[in-house]
């Protein structure tokens, strides 16, 4: 199982606690929430009395956030997921908010989260300000290349052993970059989306099967057949892009990036029909470098909770 938390702010606290009470074994702690005067633990909870021994690889990235990284977090000390991608924001705060007048309010920290192994969730924040701290600018691990350095908080060690840090997020046991787009294919961006517009509204002709015309359908399911785009769709995207003079200059630039355009295409209609998160599987399925590793690490993963097992019955 590849467990998607990428661009997942978090949400509550409980059903962060049910997530992970599915891969842990009952009694095992997922997470300590620890005040100026007191600590909370929260451990797993096996309602059916069953693990969930699915090999497990979750994706995170800098938008995986608060409640995304407890999951991860307890999965990762526990060893009983491999994590795959970049740092996850570092969001592992306890706040309530104080009424103020005038429709104000004071945000008020009073706990902290820490993982199984002891490692503070929360991102340092004490030598930056507000746009500096939603930016990563100045808190963000990257080298001058802008890649990801190793952490360099306080070590603690996984159920089996294992280095990881505290006070930054939750490192990636594989760092994999996401699908990147040149240029050029930045600016093919706006005829693109202009041309979907005409065309699910029944303004291109002879595509009458592309005609949205309903509200966007969160609930339905995307199929590999949905939405094709074929030789005749790509031309007669071609011939959109040759016809206007503001555009006109790109259509060299086509041919070359076929397989983007196809694609981005595909994203953009099912986006129309069905939303952006059915339309995210366009990409997941065919061109996310990060999926891919998932998958490619699933063996490794299998083999990470078969010795957590054995840590946890004292085997060898």
């Amino acid at each position: 199982l590849v467990l998607d938390l990428r661009n997942n702010p978090g949400g509550f606290l409980e059903q962060a606690v049910r997530v992970a009470s599915k891969f842990l074994q009952g009694g095992q702690l997922i997470l300590t929430q620890k005040g100026r005067n007191d600590q909370r633990p929260y451990n797993a909870n096996t309602e059916s009395g069953q693990t969930d021994m699915t090999p497990l690889v979750i994706l995170v990235n800098g938008n995986t956030a608060s409640a995304s990284e407890i999951v991860a977090g307890a999965m990762q000390d526990h060893d009983r997921a491999l994590i795959v991608g970049e740092t996850s924001f570092g969001k592992g705060l306890v706040q309530g908010i104080w009424p103020l007048e005038y429709g104000a309010g004071l945000t008020l920290t009073s706990a902290k989260y820490y993982t199984p192994s002891g490692r503070l969730i929360q991102r340092d924040y004490s030598n930056g300000g507000f746009y500096d701290y939603y930016t990563r600018g100045g808190s963000t691990r990257l080298d001058q290349k802008g890649d990801s350095q190793k952490p360099t908080g306080p070590e603690s060690r996984t159920d089996t052993g294992r280095a990881v840090y505290s006070g930054g997020g939750i490192s990636p046991d594989e760092v994999v970059k996401p699908r990147t787009i040149s240029s050029t294919q930045t600016r093919l961006l706006n005829p693109l989306f202009f041309f979907t517009r005409e065309l699910v509204n029944g303004r291109i002709n002879g595509f009458d099967q592309y005609k949205i015309a309903r509200v966007i359908d969160f609930n339905r399911d995307l199929q590999a057949t949905d939405f094709p785009v074929t030789d005749a769709l790509y031309k007669a995207f071609r011939d959109y892009v040759s016809n206007d003079t503001a555009w006109k200059p790109m259509a060299a630039a086509l041919d070359r990036n076929r397989s983007f355009i196809e694609l981005q295409l595909r994203y953009n209609v099912v986006t129309a029909a069905y939303g952006s998160v059915r339309a995210a599987r366009v990409f997941v399925t065919t061109d996310d470098p990060q999926v891919a590793k998932g998958v490619d690490a699933l063996p490794r993963a299998r083999e990470l909770a078969t010795n957590a097992q054995r840590a946890a019955r004292k085997e060898p």
